[in-house]
């Protein structure tokens, strides 16, 4: 079965749907995945000449290609000025992508339109969905850390910067979120955290907005967001829950330094005996899902619809950049 006919369920964190969930780590997908690795790629999920910019009503389509990142935007020209330069969205992209090797699973499309923010493949290609709300750095950060872990679960003999095997990484990665999630802590005198929700935008910035780590694939995406926006509060953060438990400092501290390996080229020294049990680890990973397919829910979402088919906004008039 071919990596792009292959069914993909939605992440079950974002949206939901009715196709049958696969195993994250099927063998008969990390083995097509690979093979397609090998083989020649079409990146073509969205036609060559779009014809933009234009106008439609209210509404703006633009497009930009920036250092090889293809940026399409569609919403209300009056909301223009609200979401992240286009520059430096193209470069937080293309610094992530550096941790992610194979041509097929580095992310070259980000559509931002009213749409569900996520991680997503369309037509079988790494896709960004930004709605406009969220096109800012910290959520672009979260969501290509979905796309980096994807990479990673799918090639786990793949060694990351030379001297790690990306198994043995994955494997510390949810061995310290299983423990965190283990320890219960006081939030506060009338809430109670467990730990793995440490990373979460509530816990290290003051009034950001809650996320859900509550697996490893949505842990590590809320870890990376933090690592990468404000690492010094990340840090204080575990520093102050360590306190009420010495294990969640250790913890922490094992968390940075896999970030920092996998992001900054640090050196890294890995547990060769986790706390956790093979069959635990494992069984947390199994459970986690592919990523949503952008044209089972293009339906629902009529302006990104016409923002990626020109034969689909015949009325656009063609306009200057705003």
């Amino acid at each position: 079965m071919s990596y792009h006919s292959r069914v993909y369920r939605q992440r079950n964190t974002h949206v939901h749907d009715d196709v049958k969930p696969q195993p994250f780590f099927s063998n008969q997908q990390i083995n097509s995945v690979q093979r397609l690795a090998t083989a020649d790629i079409q990146r073509d999920p969205v036609p060559a000449n779009l014809k933009l910019p234009c106008k439609w009503g209210d509404y703006f389509f633009e497009e930009y290609k920036i250092a090889g990142i293809r940026i399409l935007i569609g919403m209300a020209e009056a909301d223009r000025k609200s979401i992240a330069p286009v520059k430096e969205i193209a470069a937080r992209i293309e610094a992530d992508n550096k941790a992610i090797p194979l041509e097929a699973f580095k992310v070259k499309t980000c559509i931002i339109s009213p749409n569900t923010t996520r991680f997503a493949l369309f037509k079988g290609e790494p896709t960004l969905m930004i709605d406009p709300a969220d096109a800012n750095l910290p959520s672009l950060s979260h969501e290509m850390g979905h796309a980096v872990f994807h990479y990673l679960s799918h090639n786990r003999n793949a060694t990351i910067n030379k001297s790690t095997k990306s198994e043995d990484w994955i494997l510390n990665l949810t061995d310290i979120f299983l423990q965190l999630r283990g320890i219960t802590l006081k939030k506060d005198k009338d809430a109670e955290i467990t730990a793995n929700q440490i990373v979460d935008p509530t816990e290290w910035s003051p009034g950001g907005r809650a996320e859900h780590p509550t697996d490893v694939d949505e842990f590590f995406a809320s870890a990376k967001e933090a690592f990468q926006t404000d690492k010094k509060a990340l840090e204080s953060t575990f520093e102050k829950y360590g306190k009420q438990d010495k294990k969640v400092t250790e913890l922490g501290n094992r968390l940075m330094a896999l970030l920092s390996f996998l992001f900054m080229n640090n050196k890294l020294t890995l547990k060769k005996t986790l706390a956790t049990g093979k069959e635990k680890l494992n069984e947390q990973l199994d459970n986690l899902v592919e990523p949503s397919k952008v044209e089972d829910t293009m339906g629902a979402h009529a302006l990104t619809a016409k923002l990626v088919d020109p034969d689909d906004r015949k009325n656009c008039k063609p306009s200057a950049m705003p």
